[in-house]
């Protein structure tokens, strides 16, 4: 413009009105990339939570199916008894010596 231009009150409101939303619109960007970034970090997080829960429960099942073939394979009688006296398990050597029949689990 050749001419200076004098904004009037309306003019300036309005100029007002487009800077804060300009501002709202910038602010809520940056709030939508923090958000999806620490999505993303969660979701890493998950990932790496899982793998190791599946490789904690596959330790504790080589390590219980072990004990397991020591127990079952042992030529002394096992046998675990819950607090009310009842057989909760017993390896085959623990029902011959005691001459009962084996109870399945």
């Amino acid at each position: 413009m050749e001419e200076v231009h004098h904004f009037n009150e309306e003019e300036i409101n309005f100029m007002n009105i487009v800077a804060s939303q300009a501002s709202s619109v910038v602010q809520n960007a940056r709030m939508w990339i923090r958000l999806k970034n620490n999505i993303q970090e969660l979701n890493d997080h998950k990932e790496k939570l899982e793998e190791k829960i599946k490789e904690m429960h596959n330790a504790l099942y080589s390590s219980e199916r072990y004990l397991r073939t020591i127990i079952e394979s042992s030529l002394d009688g096992i046998a675990v008894v819950d607090d009310e006296g009842k057989i909760e398990f017993g390896n085959n050597s623990f029902f011959n010596i005691a001459g009962w029949p084996e109870m399945s689990y």
